[in-house]
This record gives C-alpha cells, structure tokens and sequence, in this order.
C-alpha cells in the first residue's frame, strides 16, 4: 500500500507582534488621575467657598444726590460744570418754567402787548428776594425735622433698656438691640448733618440781606410802558428803555436753583436750552462722604455678618483690599439689574454699606467707582 505523506516542509506559526500596553495603560492612568485631581480641588474650592466664607456681590459708590424739577421746565444757563466742587448755596444753574405764557396767551399770532415794567423794581418781589424767603422756608424745614430726630432719639434710647434686657433674658434677639443703636447713631448723624446745613443757610441769609439792601440803596423810581410785539423777533417800541423793558420781562421768568448740599457735580443729563420734563433728572451731585461699598448678602447669610465686622474687597482687577461693615440694612431691597439672573424670578437681597478702613484704601477704591466687585468674610 502506497503511503501517502502530507507532511512536505516543517511546521511555521506566524505571529503577529504584541504591542507595549503597558506604556498605554500608564498614561491613560495618568490622564484619570489629573481629571480627578481637576474635580476634586473644584469640589473643595466650592465646598470651601460655600462652607467656610460668607460672599456677596458689591458695588462701589458714592452718595449721590439726583436733582429733578417739578414742573416742565427749559434749563437756559449752568452755572458749574461736570466734576467742580460746589457748596450749600451755590447757584447750579437758571431755568425758566415751560408752563409761564411768554407771550401772554398770544401765541405768537401778531398783535401788540403792552408791558408794564417798573425800572426801580415797585412791588415786585427781586430774585433776591424769593431767595431770601426761600431760605426762610429750608431753614424753618429743616429745624422743625432737627426738632423730630430729637424727640425720636430720646424715645429710643428711653427704649434700649427694656430691649437690652429682653436680649439678656432671650426674648428678643440680639440683632434688634443692634437696629435700635444704629438708628439712633444714624438719626445723630442727620441732626448734625441738617445743623450744618441750617449754619450754611443762615450765612448766605444774611449775604442775600446784604445785597438786597445794597439793591434798594440804587432804586431810582419811575414806571415805564413798554410795547413789545408778540410774534419772534419783536422789536420794543419805546422812546427810552423799549430793550430793557423786554430783557426786564424775561429775567421776571428766570429762576434759579441753588444747590442743598456740598458735593462734587457728577453728571449734567440736560443740555443748555433743552426742556426737562417733570421727574427727569437734571444733574446729579456728588455729596462730600467716603466712597464705600454697597453689598448684596443672601437672605440665608443674615447672621453671619454684623456692623464693624471686616471683609475682604476683591476688584474687578484682582488687586484685594479690606473694608469694614458701616451700616446694615435689615429690609430686604431687588437686586440691581446686573446682578440679576436672567430668565428667573426677582431676587432680593439684604444691604450692608462697607468703607475703606483707612484714607489710603480709600483712594483706592475711587479708581473702581460704579464697578461690581466681590465681597467675601471667613465665617469662622
């Protein structure tokens, strides 16, 4: 029998060769790991920051004083500008009320108006003259509010001690020992504000007096008739003081307003001979305090933060500086529009004002005016 061999050459297995999986194993060990490391300081940074400090958001500000009008009313003249320093008594600018009929109910539609004009000035009240009333009214205002603020203060400190016990015994809570001594600082702090107001006024009283009486010294008597046209561009007719009687007319119109506080002129919203609408801001006033800090704290952080406590002041530039807690506000306020969050309902936060701990500080934070900064404390 015939044998049949299939077996014509050895045997060769083919393999492929194997790749260095340890080499892949350790760097996709190392990728894990960092990713982990990345979570994990997110979740203790957070956690830390929710848990160990108290932060709220800020604005740095000043106190600013918007002036408005009450009536519809042309700004014909500013006697100050953008950025100038002004005092209690200052003349910020002249205005004549939109309402007053220029041409006496005319309309401009042609005709002859006569104009009575005294030269000497008769009867009719100078601009001085309603100045000095004015004042009269601020100042009678003014000491009649002084004269609350006392009576309110002696009310409240008779009322500390039944407070303060109330604390002691744990009946009432610390903090309303605490609102009821920071409105009597504040209501201390108005009073000598408005006693330096009524000084102010009583000194420019007596220099209105002074050039009222110079005025009258140079009285000089006699009525003239004046006939001015209604229509623009009229023309007095007069065979002595025909223009003057005209420019006499006008400045009856003038008014002026005088400024109520000492301060820095921020911004003048109006231009010259522009009407202002009634409500619509004029200009604005710097007044002459600290610049601070107005935070938004989360209703949830209530009793973590308290009057002279300090926070950290973080600027919109990373530069860090320190502030102190001044005054609180117990009465919840919506928060600003930029720092709502869009889509969702109004929230509302509880205000505290923080100021620079010394000058230096302070001349810091005039650089960041108007700009949202981060307001953080360490709770424990």
């Amino acid at each position: 029998m015939k044998s049949v061999n299939f077996k014509r050459r050895g045997t060769e297995i083919r393999t492929l060769p194997e790749e260095n999986r340890t080499a892949r194993r350790k760097w996709d060990r190392i990728t894990y790991i960092l990713i982990l490391i990345v979570l994990l300081g997110l979740g203790i940074y957070y956690a830390s920051s929710k848990v160990f400090y108290t932060r709220a958001q800020g604005q740095v500000l000043y106190e600013n004083v918007d002036i408005r009008l009450l009536d519809d009313c042309r700004v014909t003249r500013y006697f100050v500008h953008e950025y100038d320093s002004v005092r209690v008594g200052d003349t910020l600018f002249e205005y004549i009320n939109d309402n007053d009929d220029i041409d006496n109910g005319n309309n401009g539609n042609g005709g002859n108006v006569s104009v009575s004009v005294n030269a000497g000035g008769g009867n009719d009240y100078s601009w001085i003259e309603r100045e000095i009333l004015n004042k009269k009214e601020k100042i009678g205002t003014l000491e009649a509010k002084k004269k609350e603020n006392l009576s309110l203060i002696k009310s409240y400190e008779a009322e500390l001690e039944r407070i303060r016990a109330s604390v002691v015994l744990g009946v009432l809570p610390q903090s309303r020992l605490d609102l009821r001594q920071n409105e009597i600082v504040q209501l201390k702090a108005e009073n000598s504000r408005i006693s330096e107001e009524i000084s102010e006024f009583k000194k420019i009283l007596g220099q209105l007096r002074s050039d009222l009486a110079q005025s009258n010294s140079k009285k000089n008597g006699g009525n003239s008739t004046v006939k001015i046209k209604s229509g623009s561009g009229a023309k007095g007719q007069n065979n002595s003081d025909g223009d003057n009687g005209g420019l006499a007319e006008l400045e009856k119109k003038k008014q002026y307003f005088i400024c109520p506080i000492a301060g820095t002129i921020n911004q003048i919203f109006t231009k010259e001979f522009e009407t202002a609408l009634r409500d619509e801001v004029v200009l604005s006033v710097h007044k002459k305090s600290p610049i601070f800090v107005r935070a938004y704290f989360d209703q949830k952080d209530l009793d973590q933060i308290g009057i002279g406590e300090e926070f950290t002041v973080t600027f919109p530039d990373g530069t860090v500086s320190k502030g102190v807690l001044k005054s609180f506000y117990y009465s919840t306020i919506p928060l600003p529009e930029e720092f709502q969050k869009r889509y969702e309902p109004v929230s509302r936060a509880v205000v505290g004002d923080i100021y620079p701990v010394n000058i230096e500080e302070a001349s810091r934070w005039k650089d960041f005016y108007k700009m949202s900064v981060d307001v953080s404390k360490y709770k424990y």
